[in-house]
């Protein structure tokens, strides 16, 4: 039990032994045996059930489809010279003497709103606002960094004045327990085919719901914020982040979905 943590009949929830047990009203050993037998087993797997719960990261994950959204692509453009990228390219941070990032417009005359989406992505990955980018930075983000970028026009000298700032580098463990998830979509050239071999990264659900996607999560050590790279556009949140996210008005650009967590093994 001190491997639980825990010190008493009374934090396991054990029900009490059956009185006849307790009071020794059996002639023989070989009597009462059968009734010990059977609450020994009975309380086996109630200590079981205790471990497994142990045994599970601590609170609720959710999972955001946000990546997957095609209305939020805007017509962006980098240049891959410039002095940010190549550190991008080896998975490092910018430095600051690299920021902020230039962002160009992909088109001539492209035109843009005033305000800008509170998250958006193209050319030079996923981009968010201000707002947005304070609530992240509140949290564990592991790898992940968050960077200023500038909007310039098509011709690459005249600056549009709007502020966002690049979020990328996530830390990308594969928590995804594929074969207890539900409606996860193969290939599709291929997943219609009888016995197709699993994709090296599944497609999210149609309508995914609460429970969905099962995970088991392990050695996190705190880390609120992850994108898994067996499941396509499958961004991952501590309940912590998602609370702070709902409470900032960003529910319904996430959609969280709960996720169904497994024990460890």
């Amino acid at each position: 039990m001190k491997l639980l943590g825990l010190k008493s009949r009374e934090d396991l929830r054990l029900p009490p032994e059956p009185a006849h047990v307790l009071d020794g009203n059996f002639e023989t050993l070989q009597d009462a045996a059968p009734h010990i037998d059977l609450l020994a087993e009975h309380n086996s797997r109630i200590f079981l059930d205790k471990h497994k719960e142990a045994t599970m990261a601590e609170g609720d994950f959710w999972v955001s489809a946000v990546l997957n959204d095609s209305s939020r692509v805007v017509g962006t453009d980098i240049d891959r010279s410039e002095p940010a990228w190549p550190a991008t390219r080896r998975g490092d941070v910018p430095a600051a003497e690299e920021l902020p990032i230039r962002i160009y417009a992909k088109y001539r005359n492209q035109k843009f709103p005033k305000k800008m989406p509170e998250l958006f992505f193209g050319k030079g990955g996923t981009k968010i606002s201000p707002r947005l980018a304070a609530i992240f930075r509140q949290f564990n983000l592991g790898s992940t960094w968050i960077c200023p970028a500038e909007l310039y026009r098509h011709d690459r000298v005249t600056r549009v004045d709007r502020d966002f700032s690049i979020i990328a580098g996530w830390d990308n463990p594969n928590f995804l327990v594929e074969e207890e998830s539900r409606g996860l979509r193969g290939h599709t050239k291929t997943r219609h085919l009888p016995n197709p071999a699993p994709p090296k990264a599944w497609r999210m659900p149609w309508d995914m719901k609460d429970g969905d996607i099962a995970i088991a999560p392990r050695q996190l050590d705190g880390l609120d914020f992850w994108y898994d790279p067996k499941l396509l556009g499958g961004l991952f949140f501590s309940d912590r982040l998602k609370a702070a996210l709902c409470d900032g008005g960003y529910a319904r650009l996430f959609k969280f979905r709960k996720c169904r967590v497994l024990p460890l093994h």
